[in-house]
């Protein structure tokens, strides 16, 4: 069974990009998640678009400006070494997270099904804020 949440990390697509990231796919893998989203021209798939969401939050917190959640302890190691979060990714995320909540995105449109759609635009919208 997945995770689904209406956060940014409480999904599966998110935490395999944490994976990833911590076992070496660092500021690559983020940038790849990234460029995955702002390539869906006409349709977003939606693990694209939990990657490229949570690309976003590790940028964010990169940053500085992270949402007070706690993060696991591998994603805190890594993140302690990475240092500062490229401005330019930065500007990449903000555009990927916006795509995420656009027309065509499958993401938007499994939310906006639910119950939670606002709770998971709102913490898009905080993550966009906080890039």
């Amino acid at each position: 069974m997945g995770v689904w949440g209406p956060n940014v990390f409480e999904n599966d697509s998110a935490l395999d990009l944490i994976d990833e990231i911590v076992d070496g796919g660092g500021l690559a893998g983020i940038e790849e998640a990234l460029d995955q989203v702002l390539a869906a021209k006409d349709y977003l798939e939606a693990p694209e678009a939990e990657a490229g969401l949570a690309a976003g939050a590790i940028l964010a917190l990169m940053a500085g400006r992270g949402d007070g959640r706690e993060v696991s302890d591998d994603l805190a190691a890594w993140l302690g070494a990475a240092g500062a979060a490229p401005p330019a990714l930065l500007a990449k995320a903000r555009r990927a997270a916006a795509r995420t909540l656009a027309e065509g995105s499958e993401l938007a449109e499994l939310w906006n099904e639910g119950p939670d759609a606002e709770i998971w635009r709102d913490a898009v919208h905080d993550l966009i804020e906080r890039l």
